[in-house]
Parts: structure tokens; C-alpha cells; sequence
């Protein structure tokens, strides 16, 4: 089944799970093409007036994912394994449409937020909690029988292999190099130099931290914070700041929203 194809077949589905959407377009689909091509953040996608649906994941939706999933593994000849990948990667330049032809059935979904629900609702091994002491033990000796071979470590701790990678990438590669107490004056203005080079050189969004590669920042830091805590102190005190600074219009993200209802 082609991408077109795919498309005309769910018309129906899309009627049916979005009339709300629909009532002022006389019944007919009118989705924006970059809701389920493009990697847009829910504020860019009001921004450009593009209507998406928000909210839990119907069990219609659900059911339509997997069949999609299935389709797509079915006609591509691929094993359990090679689609495991494909859900976790974004690069493979051999199936570059695989996340357009999985969330364009959806309709009013946006890519993103079609991977999310995939990557934490369709992996083997999505429910295995906080990390524990002793995992952490034996994903550090693991490193060190199989080297980064991810996948195989992920099966060992019966984690999933990205999982695995940010644990150790993020956590425990300089464990002893962190500083977990207080942030100083200087780490703070020097966090600040370091988000603002680098989204200037990665032509990231200085508002959004979805796109800022917080591992390069800590690495940027010394490691002297994880990039957990480096986005956490942007986001939770330092990005307002530096935009107020700037006489710059500071945008309500998604965080500031969760902190005036908490």
C-alpha cells in the first residue's frame, strides 16, 4: 500500500474520531501535511493556526497505530527487531517516511506527539520503572563486558537500549565529576553562555528546551551538572531571566503552565 494510498484509506477513521475538529469544514478532511511531516511543538503549531488533537490516546487511535505499525512491518519484509529500531530512531535514511506514513492515518495527531505514545506504549520493555542501585551496578559492568552495545545490554537488563544509553550518558559517565549541591552564581551564569552559544550554533529555539542538545551543554559545563539538571535549571530559573534580560517576549512553554497549576 503507498503513502497515498494509506492516506484515502483512513478517511473515514478521521471523520469519524475528529468531527469535533470538522464542523466548520463542511465535513470535508482539511489537515495541515505538516501536522504529520514536520516536528513541530504544540506552540508552533498554534502559532501557524494548524488544528491537532490533544489529550489521551483513544483506544480507536491505539488500535490504529498497531495496525499501521503492522502494515508497515508487513510490506517492508521487517523482523520484531529492525521495527524496535525504527521506532527509536529518527535517521534511517532507507525508511525516512516511516514516521509520516505511521502518524498521517491519525489525522489530527502531530508527529510528535504520535512517536512519544509509540516509543512509550509499543517497546518490550517500557515499564520497567526507576532506575535502582543495583541496576545502576550492573549496567556499569555490562558497559564494560559488551562496551555500548546498546541493544544488547537492553536485553540483559530487560530495558530498553535507549533507555539504557541516556542512564549512563546522562547520569553515570561523570558521576564523579557532579556537583549535586546548590548551583553557584558562576555555574549559573556560565549554564547561561553555554544554552545561548549553543542554540545559536544548533539554530535551536532559546524558548523551547525540546531541541536544545542538553547533553552538549553539560559537556559544555565540564560535566560538572548532568544535563537533567541543566535543563531543569534553565527552564526552572534561568531561561525567564536571561529573556527578561533581553527585553526579549518570553513565551509560556508547556513547564510554566505545569508550575501555576501545581
Amino acid at each position: 500500500m503507498s503513502f497515498g494510498e494509506l492516506r484515502k484509506t483512513t478517511k473515514t477513521n478521521w471523520l469519524k474520531d475528529n468531527r469535533e475538529l470538522l464542523r466548520n469544514n463542511n465535513g470535508q478532511v482539511q489537515t495541515d501535511i505538516r501536522l504529520s511531516t514536520k516536528w513541530l511543538e504544540r506552540s508552533k503549531c498554534e502559532d501557524l493556526g494548524i488544528k491537532y488533537r490533544k489529550g489521551r490516546f483513544t483506544k480507536r487511535e491505539k488500535e490504529i497505530l498497531q495496525n499501521t505499525l503492522q502494515e508497515y512491518k508487513r510490506r517492508h519484509n521487517l523482523n520484531d527487531d529492525q521495527l524496535q529500531k525504527l521506532m527509536h530512531y529518527r535517521n534511517d535514511k532507507e525508511h525516512s517516511s516511516f514516521w509520516a506514513e505511521i502518524a498521517t492515518p491519525l489525522g489530527f495527531r502531530s508527529l510528535k506527539s504520535v512517536a512519544h505514545h509509540i516509543q512509550r506504549n509499543f517497546h518490550e520493555f517500557n515499564h520497567n520503572g526507576s532506575w535502582s542501585k543495583e541496576e545502576d551496578e550492573q549496567l556499569k559492568q555490562l558497559i564494560q563486558l559488551y562496551g555500548r552495545d546498546w541493544t544488547t545490554i537492553g536485553e540483559q537488563l530487560k530495558r530498553m537500549p535507549e533507555g539504557c544509553k541516556e542512564r549512563y550518558v546522562v547520569c553515570l559517565q561523570h558521576q564523579d565529576k557532579h556537583n549535586k549541591g546548590k548551583w553557584t552564581k558562576e555555574e549559573e551564569e556560565q549554564l547561561t553562555k553555554v544554552v545561548v552559544n549553543i542554540t545559536k550554533e544548533c539554530d535551536a529555539n532559546i524558548s523551547l528546551d525540546w531541541g536544545i542538545p542538553w547533553q552538549l551543554v553539560a559537556e559544555a559545563m565540564e560535566n560538572k551538572r548532568t544535563a537533567l539538571s541543566c535543563r531543569s535549571k534553565w527552564v526552572r530559573d534561568l531561561r525567564l531571566k536571561y529573556e527578561i534580560g533581553e527585553d526579549r517576549s518570553a513565551r509560556w512553554t508547556s513547564y510554566d503552565s505545569y508550575m501555576l497549576c501545581k
